[in-house]
């Protein structure tokens, strides 16, 4: 409730996480949370706010780079060297007994070496985005298979349907993802001058909002072909990296934390009309 947004602020100051030699954090949809500490997984049940609980944690042998979280299973993006990185797939059902059950190995298709990358995971597809971004079917989960890859350098990606949107610093970058076998692009928004600083991304509506140093980048992304960049809204604070909105409100992570009514920025409910 808002009182417990108001007293968001107070606790990460507290008990920052940059205490946590962390990676990558991602909620799943049951009130767990796995944070990656380089080539660690731990993973907490934060159902209860009030009594967070370590179920249980493994390692990958391999740096952990991002993760990913559905209904069933954990898909974590690995690093050991240009000769072996890639995908790994785990189920969780039981916390003490997490379970590698399929992986690929992207280096063994001749791709550049992929150390920071960013995945997402959208119904049978994984988009694995780093200094080249890929498309993963796991339809077979036992046997994920890679459909696509396209040049690219988008450090934060975001997909929607058949489109997915790309930061790469001092652009949006656009993607048309409606044929795996066969990924287009269109027109890039450039940043200003001066405002080239973007980062995680997120889509709401006919908005991109893109967490950036000082505030939130928007851009007007409703016809594709025409995507424009729409303004910058300042928060109080330096550098954001990650951006996540729900129904009401926009939660900025990077230097602290920081809560956002959408209202603030002249978005309603009835956004994309």
């Amino acid at each position: 409730d808002d009182s417990d947004k108001e007293k968001l602020d107070e606790i990460v100051a507290k008990d920052p996480l940059s205490l946590i030699e962390y990676w990558s954090i991602d909620p799943d949809y049951d009130g767990k949370v796995f944070i990656g500490c380089r080539d660690r997984i731990e993973y907490y049940d934060v159902s209860d706010p009030e009594n967070i609980e370590l179920k249980g944690s493994f390692e990958i042998d391999y740096e952990i780079s991002d993760i990913e979280a559905t209904d069933s299973y954990l898909f974590i993006s690995y690093y050991e060297n240009r000769y072996n990185f890639g995908l790994k797939i785990f189920t969780y059902s039981d916390p003490a007994n997490i379970d590698q059950i399929s992986y690929i190995n992207l280096s063994e298709d001749g791709m550049p070496s992929q150390r920071n990358v960013d995945i997402v995971v959208d119904r049978n597809y994984v988009y694995f985005a780093g200094t080249r971004f890929y498309i993963i079917d796991f339809d077979n989960i036992a046997s994920p298979i890679m459909r696509d890859n396209y040049v690219d350098s988008s450090s934060r990606i975001f997909v929607d349907g058949n489109r997915m949107y790309g930061s790469n610093i001092d652009k949006l970058e656009l993607f048309d993802i409606g044929n795996k076998d066969n990924v287009s692009s269109y027109p890039q928004v450039d940043l200003e001058l001066g405002k080239q600083n973007l980062q995680g991304i997120w889509k709401k509506g006919d908005l991109v909002y893109g967490a950036g140093y000082g505030g939130i980048h928007l851009f007007d992304v409703c016809v594709a072909t025409k995507s424009r960049y729409s303004g910058f809204f300042e928060v109080d604070g330096n550098e954001f990296s990650e951006i996540i909105l729900d129904d009401t409100y926009i939660y900025l992570i990077g230097d602290g934390v920081r809560i956002i009514n959408q209202e603030n920025l002249g978005i309603c409910a009835s956004e994309g009309e």
